[in-house]
């Protein structure tokens, strides 16, 4: 069963679930249609089928607040269209309006309660909020009701990763592969993700195994390449891992973690200046990475090059102060320039955070 955005019965033109992906080549036919419909709405303005028909289109040129003013409209004459208001709430999940699409979702739900797609949309706006625990619940929900519904096992499973529970995540991507046996892009999907949350479990043999796989169906997939290079890191299988995330590179030139990571293996080898280069060019392609700042930091300390050391590291925690370990690098190079007293600060810092506060 499929679970299309639009709900309306009277629409022929399927949307996969939750995508706002669109061709717009159809553009100037869909504006054409929108405008024809408000010259008709303007004769005819309580005509519920009209409001209706161009809320779809708006919606198929991104036009989202448009479309739920005509949702709007059209629900002040069909007040218990729940169809209507959980279509509401999807679109209110596009503009980021997390509470407004609950609000919808829980409207639908009291008018129609065996109907899945709210839970689902619910599941996404709690996701919004950062509320993994509601949306948990709302995913596991909406699989009950609907047991193969793939894409909600599937956002089950993200939103399992997301809280850190990995061998969890591993399960639900599991029940999915079982299923869908078709090699299609959502089996390479869940293959690639659990390979991630193998990883994180530090399984990386299993970890080269589901990317393999991927690699079989899809073999220019360079977030495989780059994760399989990952999990050869974390074997401490450096070379293999430099080939790996040379063959992302190679695929992929403007991928700036595979950079982050083949300079990081590079820095294990003791190519501190080729780790240093690599770093550079993941920081010029994405300078909002505070791990790549904290790397690099790395590399100039190693490189005895401190004050630019201290330079990339305080940066480093500006990006991302939470990460403890960036306190204590920032506390090793402090110490190696002699400045103990702010090494000793950093130090104690880096304690405090690993503990919790305590």
């Amino acid at each position: 069963m499929k679970h299309p955005i639009i709900l309306f019965y009277f629409i022929i033109l399927q949307v996969n679930c939750f995508s706002q992906e669109v061709d717009t080549t159809d553009y100037p036919f869909f504006r054409r249609r929108i405008a024809t419909l408000t010259l008709m709405i303007e004769l005819n303005p309580e005509d519920a089928a009209i409001l209706l028909e161009r809320s779809f289109f708006r919606q198929q040129i991104q036009d989202f607040k448009g479309g739920i003013s005509d949702l709007d409209s059209y629900l002040k004459i069909y007040m218990y269209d729940y169809k209507a208001v959980a279509t509401r709430a999807v679109l209110k999940t596009y503009l980021s309006d997390y509470d407004g699409a609950i609000a919808d979702c829980d409207k639908a739900i009291s008018m129609k309660p065996e109907f899945i797609d709210p839970y689902h949309t619910r599941a996404m706006a709690h996701k919004g909020n950062g509320n993994y625990p509601a949306a948990l619940k709302d995913l596991e929900k909406t699989i009950e009701m609907e047991p193969t519904y793939l894409e909600a096992i599937y956002e089950k499973a993200i939103t399992e990763y997301d809280m850190g529970e990995f061998n969890a995540s591993i399960l639900s991507l599991s029940q999915i592969i079982k299923i869908d046996t078709t090699n299609s892009q959502m089996y390479e999907n869940c293959l690639l993700a659990r390979g991630f949350a193998k990883n994180q479990l530090l399984d990386y043999k299993g970890a080269i195994v589901d990317y393999n796989k991927v690699l079989m169906i899809n073999p220019t997939n360079a977030k495989a390449i780059n994760n399989r290079g990952s999990s050869n890191y974390g074997l401490g299988f450096y070379k293999e891992a430099i080939l790996d995330f040379n063959k992302a590179i190679v695929i992929d030139p403007l991928y700036a973690k595979a950079y982050l990571k083949r300079g990081d293996t590079k820095l294990k080898l003791a190519d501190y200046e080729g780790g240093l280069t690599d770093m550079n060019t993941s920081i010029s392609l994405d300078p909002t990475d505070p791990i790549a700042f904290y790397q690099r930091g790395i590399a100039k300390y190693l490189l005895k090059d401190y004050q630019g050391s201290i330079e990339d590291l305080s940066h480093s925690i500006q990006l991302d102060p939470t990460f403890f370990q960036t306190f204590y690098q920032r506390g090793l190079t402090y110490e190696a320039m002699g400045e103990l007293e702010k090494a000793k600060v950093d130090f104690k810092m880096a304690e405090i955070m690993e503990h919790g506060g305590k």
